[in-house]
């Protein structure tokens, strides 16, 4: 666990623990050279179990370490839900330059609902040394195949 990660107020009184994910310039997939990424997966998601069931709320933060700073030529895949297939991501937390797209300002955060649509729902700096928590409500019961955003709502706080 990095220096940046203590007990958080939500998580007081919980089951939940704080898991800290960290991309870099190893973070390198398929070898795709500018593209980074990183992966937190329960280790049984398989699409049906509970992890995929019903309405849940995902919370996270993201944060800049100025000691570690991003190389925003690159794109950055912060956190994401892929499906099942592996055709789509259902939403991606994204930075940097964002491949295909002509990216106005890379050390924006950019959150996209499924990736087919190419919906941008919420962008805003990223502001180097200050954590941007978010809160995503997925409800899995209105997914409706590859092709679906309605079953996210987005709350930043």
């Amino acid at each position: 666990m990095g220096s940046f990660l203590t007990d958080r107020q939500f998580d007081l009184g919980s089951k939940a623990q704080p898991a800290e994910v960290l991309i870099s310039d190893k973070s390198i997939f398929n070898g795709q050279v500018g593209f980074r990424r990183a992966e937190l997966l329960p280790a049984s998601n398989d699409g049906s179990d509970p992890s995929t069931q019903g309405v849940k709320t995902l919370h996270f933060s993201v944060l800049q370490d100025v000691v570690r700073p991003l190389n925003l030529s690159h794109e950055y895949q912060l956190v994401f839900l892929e499906s099942k297939d592996f055709s789509t991501n259902q939403f991606v937390l994204k930075t940097g330059t964002i491949l295909g797209q002509k990216t106005a300002d890379p050390n924006t955060l950019q959150l996209f609902g499924n990736l087919n649509q190419g919906k941008l729902l919420f962008s805003t700096a990223f502001e180097p040394s200050t954590f941007h928590n978010f809160a995503l409500k997925l409800d899995f019961d209105k997914l409706y195949g590859a092709q679906s955003s309605r079953f996210l709502h987005v709350g930043m706080y």
